[in-house]
């Protein structure tokens, strides 16, 4: 069913979109699923009454019927290649940056996209390692002021102890407790 869906890149992207808003457990809404998919697909009635996308994505009143996220987790873990996923991930990182005073969802995937175990859930098994780092690199070079903030060293640190990498990630923690204002608590 994918591969035909597939041969569309805004379709590919547009499922992408439901299965980072499903493992997220957010709205399943079509203005939503189009914000995070960076596409307006999910209004095209091609895709909608295509019979590959109805088996897999049934919606109803412009919202996608939700199945569980571990059939999102299982389709974005073994359909899409990691670095298409970190790509997009990063893509949408970047636009939910900008929006995230917009209100609770909105801030809610921001915080999503910065968590290390929300990124390590979302990446297929093959070349896992270099795909973590990757995003971790590529985010504090394209979300301004990231670098700053203590957490995103903290979420940095614990891409690199997933891959044994200790020696750095004892320079990303010795940065997130550099990076630490008062009041920050350290605690975790």
């Amino acid at each position: 069913l994918l591969v035909n869906l597939f041969k569309n890149k805004e379709y590919q992207d547009t499922i992408l979109a439901i299965c980072i808003l499903e493992i997220m457990n957010q709205p399943l809404t079509f203005s939503l699923i189009s914000e995070v998919s960076l596409s307006n697909a999910i209004f095209s009635s091609e895709l909608i009454q295509n019979t590959d996308f109805i088996q897999l994505f049934p919606s109803k009143n412009s919202e996608i019927l939700t199945k569980s996220s571990l059939y999102a987790r299982n389709l974005l873990k073994n359909h899409f290649k990691g670095l298409y996923t970190v790509n997009k991930l990063l893509d949408v990182a970047e636009k939910f940056q900008k929006l995230r005073s917009n209100g609770n969802i909105e801030s809610s995937i921001y915080n999503a996209l910065l968590k290390f175990s929300f990124i390590e859930r979302s990446l297929p098994n093959e070349n896992k390692t270099n795909m973590l780092i990757r995003y971790y690199e590529q985010l504090k070079t394209r979300i301004d002021r990231l670098e700053r903030t203590p957490h995103f060293w903290l979420q940095y640190a614990m891409a690199r102890i997933a891959i044994d990498d200790f020696n750095n990630a004892q320079n990303c923690l010795d940065t997130a407790y550099a990076k630490a204002y008062e009041g920050y608590d350290t605690s975790y």
